[in-house]
């Protein structure tokens, strides 16, 4: 099973009360077996630990079809990454893009990728807004950049390179150690 964009569809269908089997399109993946204590929270949260070490995809959000509460099968739909460079700036950005194709985490940089100017979350910002309206967003945006506000910056054209979730971890990781170690200097 894929989707438009061919990226693969994770799915966990419970068999019996005690298997449960993860799937990547129509591809077992593995099997786990119920051990007694686990809750559904923790049988979803294994299926996303497991399509994370199958292919260091992260998954965007978990949808049943099942309308019961005692569910069948979750449905992963895995973010998309990639990159590209900003010719006027002689910048470069990375990005995770959702199935909507809002950006939710973009890291920036300038001089060939080795300064870094932006490691800024959308989840990040919106939650700043909500718990400190405009100045904690200007607090935020001061430390970690600014974070799209459109589904795919105009800047990204014509055609951004697919990269790996893994290629992206890395970058988000060295930049946010880098930025919050300048305001820690500042």
């Amino acid at each position: 099973m894929q989707d438009s964009g061919e990226r693969p569809i994770y799915r966990i269908r419970r068999l019996d009360a005690g298997v449960l089997h993860l799937y990547r399109g129509d591809v077992l993946v593995d099997v786990d077996r119920k051990d007694g204590g686990d809750s559904r929270e923790d049988i979803e949260r294994w299926g996303t630990a497991v399509a994370w070490a199958e292919d260091r995809t992260c998954i965007e959000r978990w949808d049943s079809p099942d309308a019961d509460e005692d569910w069948r099968t979750l449905i992963g739909l895995p973010y998309r990454y990639m990159t590209w460079q900003i010719e006027d700036e002689g910048a470069a950005a990375w990005a995770e893009v959702d199935s909507t194709g809002w950006v939710r985490r973009y890291v920036e940089a300038k001089d060939l990728g080795q300064i870094c100017t932006a490691a800024a979350s959308l989840e990040e910002v919106i939650a700043a807004r909500d718990a400190g309206g405009v100045e904690a967003v200007r607090a935020y945006e001061a430390i970690y950049g600014v974070a799209p506000e459109v589904p795919l910056p105009p800047d990204a054209e014509p055609t951004p390179t697919p990269i790996t979730a893994y290629e992206f971890a890395r970058r988000w990781i060295t930049a946010r150690d880098e930025l919050g170690a300048n305001q820690r200097s500042t």
